[in-house]
């Protein structure tokens, strides 16, 4: 019974391992299911039945102040992150978040021109 509770326990560190821990914290707030990285793309499983605009502009601008405020160099490597539903079937892909978040920071956009500078980088999943 032992050895069979210990993989249960460090299964979800696991699968945060693979990501910067920044990017961990990041996403804490949303309380993901699930957070992974495959090569350079980071796919995150909210907790959300739908993914929604609302919820993906709020998710991708707090990943951009935590690269201002915390850590410039989390995003270093990574092209695209998926912001998917808990059934991982729809969402967001924000491409080049790194020049993104570093683009808004360099123009000093406010919040309304910052989302729409986010949105441009963003395809559906």
């Amino acid at each position: 019974m032992k050895k069979l509770l210990l993989p249960l326990l460090l299964a979800p560190s696991l699968a945060f391992s693979a990501v910067h821990p920044v990017f961990v914290e990041a996403m804490s707030g949303y309380q993901p299911l699930k957070i992974s990285s495959e090569g350079s793309t980071i796919t995150v499983v909210m907790n959300e039945a739908r993914m929604t605009n609302t919820i993906y502009e709020f998710a991708a601008s707090n990943l951009c102040s935590y690269q201002w405020q915390k850590s410039p160099d989390y995003l270093n490597g990574v092209q695209e992150i998926h912001l998917l539903n808990k059934h991982a079937r729809q969402g967001y892909v924000f491409s080049n978040p790194k020049e993104t978040c570093q683009s808004i920071l360099d123009d000093d956009l406010p919040t309304k021109q910052a989302n729409m500078r986010i949105l441009g980088s963003t395809r559906m999943y």
